[in-house]
């Protein structure tokens, strides 16, 4: 049985997803990119958000698992979990081998950079970019003014940060979803890491008199614990994108759902 429809898309996001990153040509000690874990859950969201504090981009990398996800990673439960096949899946491939984990890994580190990423340039942009749009610029006024909108410090805004805590996710929730419910859907969605233990973890600090917050999945492996998304079954109740892992706001949970409840 052979699939053909939309083979251009699936093999563009493919070579997307895979474009950088890990070797893909075999694992190697040499070629390591996660760190060495952590003891609790927190202590590794903490790394994260300290890492973007320090405007360390390898120190919030240094937070996920990447070979130990991959290797573990079971992608049969992915399938499952959506009943299909999608193009846009970071891991494409069963991990029966050394070659496949090394790939997987790759894909896995492509779309968390690359959510990490656009979350970052889009801060930077404010309001004045929409997600998603093409913006032509067709002669040097237009191209002047676009890039005048990277005229400002708001990455001065990730040094701010300060009183990191943890709270429940009831707390961020609120009557969004029964817990019941929440739990039920969390069995399901984290059965594909193929962790000892996997949690969604609700992060709040201070950045001026604004609140940060960002909702990471979290999973332990062994004795170890790591990130392994910076989205979360949290985060798809607070109707977030997979692209804005945080978010640095005014605003509270309650009135994103609002908000998106009013523009349907």
């Amino acid at each position: 049985m052979k699939f053909f429809r939309g083979a251009v898309a699936a093999v563009l996001t493919c070579t997307l997803l895979t474009g950088c990153g890990l070797n893909g040509a075999g694992r190697s000690s040499e070629a390591k990119y996660e760190g060495d874990g952590f003891k609790t859950a927190e202590a590794a969201a903490t790394s994260f958000v300290e890492g973007l504090r320090d405007l360390d981009y390898n120190k919030m990398l240094k937070s996920y698992a990447w070979e130990t996800q991959a290797e573990h990673y079971k992608y049969e439960s992915e399938l499952d979990r959506f009943d299909s096949f999608i193009p846009t899946m970071p891991v494409q491939m069963p991990s029966d081998n050394d070659f496949y984990i090394s790939a997987n890994a790759s894909g896995l580190q492509s779309i968390e950079c690359r959510r990490l990423y656009c979350s970052i340039a889009y801060y930077l942009m404010k309001d004045d970019v929409e997600k998603g749009m093409v913006i032509p610029l067709k002669d040097e006024e237009s191209m002047n003014d676009f890039l005048s909108i990277y005229d400002n410090e708001r990455y001065k805004d990730f040094t701010k940060i300060k009183n990191l805590r943890f709270v429940s996710p009831e707390e961020v929730l609120g009557d969004a979803c029964s817990m019941d419910e929440y739990n039920e859907k969390a069995q399901i969605n984290y059965e594909h890491y193929g962790a000892d233990e996997v949690v969604s973890l609700a992060a709040l600090a201070d950045v001026g008199d604004k609140t940060f917050y960002y909702f990471p999945t979290v999973a332990r492996y062994g004795d170890k614990w790591y990130v392994v998304s910076s989205w979360s079954l949290i985060s798809s109740y607070l109707q977030m994108d997979a692209y804005t892992p945080f978010k640095i706001t005014n605003e509270t949970p309650k009135d994103w759902i609002n908000k998106q409840d009013n523009e349907e």
